[in-house]
């Protein structure tokens, strides 16, 4: 293993006591740090995002096309302030679209005090003497202090930017990048290297996910100036393994589009961290690295504690960090065991993983949850499917357990098989995952699992996305087949072109049902699905032990939807499946 002292020596890595940058926790007096500040509940989070986007953009219809429409998107999910770039500087030159930037917080109420400035920049700034000197100018005036950079969208490597940052970096600014905007091991390399060469400067990382985390770890824990934004951080206990391998305080509270609603929010309030490096997570380490110090601690005076103004009470109660206590929630998608594919999960043991989904099902109020076995998809299915039921499943009420049925292995799932299963009691439905296995599931492999659920009227979940192996359609097509069983697509078909067909057959077939888990990555709002298919044809899953419960709960629970929908949502629908069952009665 190579120690961090080793790569320091070696000139690999920023050494721990050069930064220049202030300690979020050691920032006094009036403002960041005191949160004593007046107008402000002590008792609530104040959360300020390191992410925030508005403008018309080139290739599809903006979520905020304008800064009034991403400040209303803030009231209504309780965002006291938050930084903001102009997408019209990213998709034409950005001297324009970066005045406008500022006109528009001016012009725009409660504008100025809510809304941090990010004027987007590229390499070839440093070639036009104009632009450099604007740029120069606002830096210089501490009102702006942050630079969002697109190299992916805008056709540039970040070594490109050595010599603009060689012109910018005696302000010490803040640089903004996105996920989406890096994508690459070697885009990494590349912002590891710039971050080596620029110490003073910080660079906050926005919208990475379980794809890309591993990157993004790997460059973080060698460079103390790079930070991580948790919009998109939906993996079980991100910010505690933040914390405990990366560094206190190097993640950042940021929100994405409108389909993450309070997820990162409500990953914040429900994580293990302690409650200073909660406040320090919800805004005030973003403010501790402005350069301009007056311009953090303004920002600060005017933060305030927001109530939320989504439409329902469940949100309100949730984010206050208790659960739902009072409410029934049954998580129709749960795993235990080792996740592939470069899951960052600390926890591996099956027995401490069960340990800690109780905990965390207690902690947020999940009343029961269906699990299936990650290793049964692979290898061994029976003995796997079985081992799981008689470690896990019926040891309390609440947890029940998916058949996984794999189709390279029929022997493992014949009816007299599958009879012998159910007989335990301990399971309560079949579990496909086609994309795992490369077979559609329209295929005949699957026939012996589907007839055993068409014959007793058991829900079949199965893994859904974008392809050709297990897209909505498909599951569709397979559920016409079998009008018995009942059918969960899974994250409900993935990406926008998913979540579409999904509400297709969910609207021609009565056994068709949404499933929730994991449906952040189509910008589709869910209150346009609620409309479209009702609250009765949703169910809600969270993917766990891969996903956090209370990511995937805060982003339902902050969908404008009334609390009687919530509550079918959340358990009235898989309930009443449930007792449909005709098995071992």
């Amino acid at each position: 293993m190579v120690c961090r002292e080793m790569l320091e020596s070696r000139g690999l890595c920023t050494p721990r006591k050069s930064l220049s940058a202030v300690n979020v926790l050691q920032i006094k007096g009036k403002g960041i740090g005191d949160t004593s500040n007046e107008g402000c509940i002590e008792e609530n989070m104040i959360y300020i995002s390191a992410s925030g986007i508005y403008g018309r953009c080139s290739n599809c219809k903006s979520e905020f096309p304008t800064l009034s429409s991403m400040l209303e998107h803030m009231d209504r999910l309780g965002i006291s302030a938050s930084v903001a770039s102009n997408l019209e500087a990213r998709d034409l030159h950005e001297l324009e679209p970066n005045k406008k930037l500022l006109e528009d917080i001016e012009n725009t109420p409660e504008a100025r005090d809510r809304i941090i400035p990010a004027i987007t920049v590229s390499p070839r700034n440093a070639y036009e003497p104009e632009t450099l000197a604007w740029i120069k100018e606002q830096l210089a005036s501490g009102r702006v202090g942050i630079l969002a950079i697109h190299p992916f969208t805008c056709l540039f490597s970040l070594n490109q930017l050595d010599r603009l940052f060689g012109e910018l970096a005696e302000y010490s600014p803040v640089v903004v990048v996105s996920d989406n905007d890096l994508r690459t091991s070697q885009a990494y390399r590349e912002l590891g290297l710039v971050a080596e060469r620029f110490p003073n400067m910080k660079f906050i990382v926005n919208d990475c996910m379980w794809k890309g985390f591993g990157n993004l770890c790997d460059i973080a824990w060698k460079h103390e100036n790079i930070y991580l934004g948790n919009a998109q951080l939906h993996v079980i206990k991100t910010l505690e393994t933040i914390r405990d391998y990366i560094g206190h305080n190097r993640a950042l509270f940021s929100f994405g589009h409108k389909s993450i609603g309070g997820a990162p929010m409500a990953a914040i309030v429900y994580s293990s961290l302690e409650e200073s490096e909660k406040e320090a997570a919800a805004g005030k380490t973003l403010l501790s690295l402005l350069p301009n110090r007056g311009e953090a601690e303004r920002i600060w005076s005017a933060a305030r504690e927001m109530e939320p103004l989504v439409k329902n009470n469940l949100w309100k109660e949730f984010i206050k960090g208790n659960g739902l206590q009072n409410v029934d929630i049954v998580d129709v998608h749960g795993h235990l065991g080792t996740q592939g594919e470069g899951w960052y999960i600390p926890e591996i043991n099956p027995q401490n993983q069960f340990r800690d989904l109780k905990e965390d099902m207690d902690h947020c109020g999940v009343k029961g949850i269906i699990l299936s076995e990650l290793s049964a998809f692979m290898c061994d299915v029976y003995a796997r499917n079985m081992a799981m039921a008689e470690k896990f499943i019926g040891q309390e009420e609440q947890f029940m357990g998916y058949f996984v049925c794999q189709p390279f292995y029929p022997e493992d799932y014949t009816e007299e098989k599958l009879e012998a299963a159910f007989a335990t009691g301990k399971f309560v439905g079949i579990k496909l995952h086609p994309d795992c296995w490369q077979v559609a599931v329209t295929e005949e492999d699957y026939a012996p699992a589907l007839n055993f659920a068409d014959k007793y009227k058991l829900p079949v979940l199965i893994h859904s996305w974008d392809g050709m192996y297990d897209s909505a359609a498909q599951v569709g097509e397979v559920a016409a087949r079998y009008p018995n069983a009942v059918f969960l697509i899974g994250h409900s078909g993935g990406g926008d072109l998913g979540r579409r067909q999904s509400v297709e057959a969910a609207k021609k077939l009565d056994n068709v049902y949404l499933e929730f888990s994991g449906s952040f990555m189509a910008k589709t709002c869910w209150e346009d699905t609620f409309s479209k298919v009702g609250a009765d044809r949703i169910m809600f899953g969270t993917d766990t032990c891969g996903h956090n419960i209370a990511w995937e709960l805060g982003r339902l629970l902050s969908c404008d939807i009334d609390d009687e929908s919530l509550k079918k949502i959340l358990a009235k629908n898989i309930r009443k499946v449930l007792s449909e069952i005709k098995i071992n009665k």
